[in-house]
């Protein structure tokens, strides 16, 4: 009896605590992500040749970059901005932010299309159709809308709804993959497209409930309020996703679409994994945000819950990652290495969020856009020199290497501050 009475208090106490419970839902929401993004993967590996998962892993790591040129930094800004912010000011945030995003993710995406054959000459195949190109800008629009839901459910405490967001989302895209197998490389595409659409749809009923005297109010002098904060967290958060996103396009192109495969299948892995820390993170920032009184405490429980992740991913991959990998196709188990060196730089890469975090939350936006510039530069920059010596893996190292920059990065900044 007093063992369950222990296990209630623990739950009532996690449940009251506005930091714990919202990571519990962002964790649980990545939780389905994971899963349904495993089986998505796992689904396609089963269906479509090794050729098709490599050219797919390079159109979704395109999509990602357009996607992540439109809306970079606009999901901080809701976290920080909104909660604080009048009902007026809160309508000018989200219909600008969603109106500039809505237009860059379009001329971005046609920009693509222009120069694929200078971009990325391999998926040239695209351009020869009108409804491929139709699919890849829709799919590049419907996923920034998508991504700022993300910003706009969590800076109102409402993680529940992104909850259900992603499980509607996830599951759908499974569905069409058996079904579309004579349109190759594009059935893969098309399935998680048509699910972004009906996840949408369905969120935009979440969002009336939330935010329920929404107009759109389009003003440009909300731009220049939350220009320096947002171009801040836009400049970090490219720095960070975008070597993940280019990785597979400059394997496609410097290697071959087998080795783009071999390496996207344990990074998107890994990339599942680390969202967890990331959205640790997002709740610190949306706790630190409201209650800037109480950040250390915010900061404590970040860590705790952090490190309680890694060390159970780096158990669990350890003992489980060549079972794992190998349910994709045994030829996948080859990358095991790769995804070993990556799930221990899971350690230095939880210490810097949640140094950056805090960085954010205290609005120091210049040493937080210059440490996350410095260790994903980094990155990029020592993964295409290890590649051709060490093929996929090089990537993995790369990686590592630039986290414990990072955390270099750290100790020096902790030193100048104990001698100032």
């Amino acid at each position: 009896m007093r063992i369950i009475k222990n296990i209630k208090g623990i739950t009532k106490y996690i449940y009251q605590d506005h930091l714990y419970r919202n990571s519990f839902y962002l964790i649980l929401s990545n939780v389905i992500v994971g899963i349904t993004g495993f089986l998505f993967w796992l689904i396609a590996a089963r269906f479509y040749s090794v050729s098709d998962i490599g050219f797919a892993s390079a159109l979704f790591s395109v999509m990602g970059v357009l996607m992540l040129l439109s809306l970079a930094g606009i999901n901080q800004t809701f976290i920080r901005f909104i909660p604080n912010a009048n009902e007026k000011e809160r309508n000018k945030i989200i219909s600008t932010s969603l109106f500039f995003s809505i237009l860059a993710s379009i001329f971005l995406s046609v920009i693509f299309i222009v120069f694929i054959d200078t971009f990325s000459p391999k998926l040239h195949f695209i351009k020869q159709n009108y409804i491929y190109i139709s699919i890849f800008i829709i799919s590049v629009v419907a996923s920034s809308v998508f991504g700022l839901l993300n910003g706009l459910f969590i800076a109102k405490r409402k993680s529940n709804f992104l909850l259900i967001k992603n499980t509607v989302q996830g599951g759908l895209k499974l569905f069409p993959l058996p079904f579309v197998i004579f349109l190759g490389t594009m059935g893969i595409f098309l399935s998680h497209t048509l699910s972004l659409i009906v996840a949408i749809l369905l969120s935009s009923f979440l969002f009336i409930k939330i935010y329920p005297n929404f107009k759109v109010l389009i003003d440009l002098r909300t731009v220049k309020k939350i220009f320096a904060f947002t171009f801040a967290n836009q400049i970090a958060t490219i720095s960070f996703r975008l070597p993940g996103l280019l990785f597979p396009i400059i394997i496609l192109n410097l290697l071959s679409a087998r080795d783009a495969a071999y390496f996207y299948i344990p990074w998107i892995i890994f990339s599942m994994f680390c969202e967890f820390i990331i959205l640790i993170n997002s709740a610190f920032l949306m706790e630190g945000s409201n209650e800037e009184k109480d950040m250390w405490a915010h900061k404590i429980k970040t860590i705790k819950l952090s490190f309680l992740v890694v060390f159970g991913g780096i158990v669990l991959f350890f003992v489980l990652g060549e079972t794992i990998l190998s349910l994709f196709g045994k030829e996948y188990v080859q990358s095991l290495s790769l995804l070993y060196v990556l799930i221990i730089s899971s350690i230095p890469f939880a210490i810097n969020q949640v140094y950056l975090t805090t960085k954010n939350i205290k609005k120091e936006v210049k040493e937080f856009t210059l440490m996350n510039v410095f260790i994903y530069s980094s990155i990029l920059i020592i993964s295409l020199i290890l590649i051709p010596y060490f093929g996929t893996i090089g990537v993995a190292y790369g990686w590592l290497i630039g986290q414990m920059l990072g955390i270099v990065w750290i100790i020096f900044k902790i030193f100048l501050f104990k001698s100032n």
